[in-house]
């Protein structure tokens, strides 16, 4: 793990937890560990999950991080206030079980990709995600954000050596 005053890199950590924030927030952290969770009481439950399966691991949560993109107008702004709020009371629930927390943007992690172009990708690249997902998340209009937090899980395997945002620098 590299340490720099411009964050962390992913680096070393054995296992990582992939978090997509939301009013249904996505949690992955292998392919049929891809889950929904609707507070911060069964985040946390899911985290110490996570931590019970890899107690001999170093362990690092990815969370994507709420940004403006002044060029959307279809955004309420006020919506990233409350997902930013949401951000750190997963940090502040997740840093006590000794999970370093990572930030990440979705343009950085996601790029330009729409997301059903992207969902498209993933279920092809991993045929049985989409039968995890259904099996883990059973409301289907909600299942992006399932698919989001594996993506994050797979982009965060694949970019080990990125410097991403020390979120405990926040709190």
């Amino acid at each position: 793990m590299r340490r720099t005053p411009k964050g962390l890199e992913i680096g070393s950590y054995s296992a990582i937890l992939a978090i997509d924030p939301g009013l249904d927030t996505g949690v992955s952290w292998t392919l049929h560990r891809t889950y929904l969770t609707h507070t911060t009481a069964e985040l946390a439950s899911f985290a110490h999950a996570f931590r019970v399966e890899n107690a001999h691991h170093q362990c690092v949560a990815v969370i994507e991080v709420p940004r403006v993109y002044p060029e959307r107008k279809d955004a309420d702004p006020n919506d990233l206030i409350t997902l930013a709020i949401r951000v750190g009371a997963y940090v502040h629930a997740l840093m006590p079980m000794g999970i370093v927390c990572l930030g990440v943007e979705p343009k950085k992690w996601k790029g330009q990709l729409p997301k059903a172009a992207h969902h498209a990708r993933l279920t092809r690249d991993h045929p049985e995600l989409a039968r995890a997902v259904a099996v883990n998340v059973e409301t289907e209009s909600k299942r992006h954000n399932a698919y989001d937090a594996f993506g994050l899980l797979m982009w965060s395997h694949t970019n080990r050596g990125l410097l991403l945002r020390d979120l405990s620098k926040d709190l």
